[in-house]
Formats: structure tokens, C-alpha cells, sequence
């Protein structure tokens, strides 16, 4: 990967959003996302200016492929509020991430 890729992929802007957390929100492909997890120092739980990770963006915004690749990777932990993967999809109303989990 080049370094000018490397140097800014944990760079937040004025909301404290980095790149992962907008490919997070817009779902991105999969395959993009596999090739930003691949700079050797991505932060996959640097939280924007709410305390929300890039998971939980992707699970709000029901991005099914942001999720299903940050899934595999990360180990499930409660959000700020206490809120499991699956309850907060529940809340968000994020169908089809719930699909996904139950299948």
C-alpha cells in the first residue's frame, strides 16, 4: 500500500470520522474494505465524535457489506450503551445485518 494511504487511513475530520468510518456509513464493497484492512495500522475501533466505532456505523446505516467483513475480524464487544451487535441492529431497524446474523 502506498504511505500516503497508510498516513492518512486513521485521520479523522472535524466529526472525528475517518475513512473506515465513512466506508462503514455509505457501504462500501467488500472488497474495498478488505483492501483498507490491510494497512498495517488501522484503527478498527477509533470512535467518532458520538463514541461510535466503525461497526456500530455500519450496523446503524444497515451496511451489510461493512459489516460482514468488520464482523469477521473484530470480537463483539457492548457499545457505549451496553448494546450487543444484535440489539443494536434491533434498535437501528437494520433488517438486513439481523438477516445476516440469523443466517
Amino acid at each position: 500500500m502506498g504511505s500516503d494511504i497508510v498516513s492518512c487511513i486513521n485521520m479523522p475530520d472535524r466529526n472525528r470520522f475517518t475513512p473506515l468510518h465513512y466506508v462503514c456509513k455509505f457501504d462500501a464493497s467488500e472488497e474495498l474494505i478488505q483492501h483498507m484492512l490491510k494497512a498495517e495500522h488501522i484503527n478498527l475501533v477509533q470512535e467518532q465524535w458520538e463514541g461510535k466505532r466503525p461497526i456500530q456505523i455500519a450496523i446503524e446505516n444497515d451496511s451489510i457489506n461493512a459489516f460482514s467483513v468488520l464482523s469477521k475480524v473484530l470480537t463483539e464487544e457492548p457499545d457505549r450503551e451496553g448494546l450487543s451487535w444484535v440489539e443494536r441492529a434491533i434498535v437501528s431497524s437494520a433488517w438486513k445485518i439481523l438477516y445476516y446474523m440469523v443466517w
